[in-house]
């Protein structure tokens, strides 16, 4: 079956704080993004991958993978925002693609993605057109209401959600042909917006952090490590 793999690199990063995007930071002696293409590389070997980034850094991503010795995927220019960078992903992919190949959507910003639970989404997918990794949420959660007061809400209702996620390419094609709303998220949102059934929910894990602040490099960094 015919996979692909978008990984999405095209954002500023303005909470993390830096000049440069997150997904460019080192991370030891590769940035966030070279790890991140590298672990979904090694978890889906025969797929196809597709890195979509900001036009105003792609040259800075090139120089990156030549001083690393490494040969990067495929680029495609990102948007505006989330939804059109992964719109402008599926647009590269050949209209001759199977309907039924696999895409996986991964975040740029996950650098510790490991093989065991990437293939449970591949395969999760392959049964049910669409798979997305969860997490249990771990602390209280409360509900803020419009006046500023709070009250408890049940953790045991949500999940944390996390990437790659996974689409058949077709009806993922179909999903981002309708127009962007703020509530579009992530592509599990796009999906289910669209009225395509809600995606299975798989085993993600703990060490999949996104990097989001300064601090989640060294996380990140002691996972890659231990």
């Amino acid at each position: 079956m015919k996979k692909y793999i978008i990984i999405v690199a095209a954002g500023r990063g303005n909470r993390f704080g830096s000049d440069l995007p997150k997904q460019f930071c080192m991370l030891g002696q590769r940035p966030v993004l070279m790890h991140a293409v590298i672990a979904m590389a090694r978890a889906v070997p025969d797929a196809e991958l597709i890195v979509v980034v900001n036009d105003a850094y792609r040259d800075l991503w090139l120089k990156m993978c030549e001083s690393a010795g490494f040969a990067s995927p495929r680029l495609v220019s990102g948007g505006d925002t989330r939804f059109q960078s992964v719109k402008n992903a599926l647009d590269s992919i050949s209209a001759d693609a199977p309907a039924d190949a696999i895409v996986l959507v991964h975040d740029g910003a996950r650098p510790v993605v490991k093989r065991d639970m990437v293939r449970r989404v591949v395969e999760a997918t392959v049964t049910n057109a669409a798979a997305v990794p969860v997490v249990p949420v771990t602390d209280s959660l409360r509900e803020i209401d419009a006046d500023g007061s709070s009250v408890p809400f049940d953790r045991s209702r949500v999940v944390g959600v996390q990437t790659p996620q996974g689409f058949r390419l077709a009806d993922l094609r179909n999903a981002y042909s309708h127009g962007y709303t703020p509530s579009m998220t992530d592509d599990a949102s796009v999906w289910q917006i669209a009225g395509l059934p809600a995606p299975a929910l798989v085993e993600g894990s703990s060490l999949n952090i996104k990097i989001t602040h300064p601090r989640d490099i060294d996380i990140a960094d002691l996972f890659i490590n231990r």
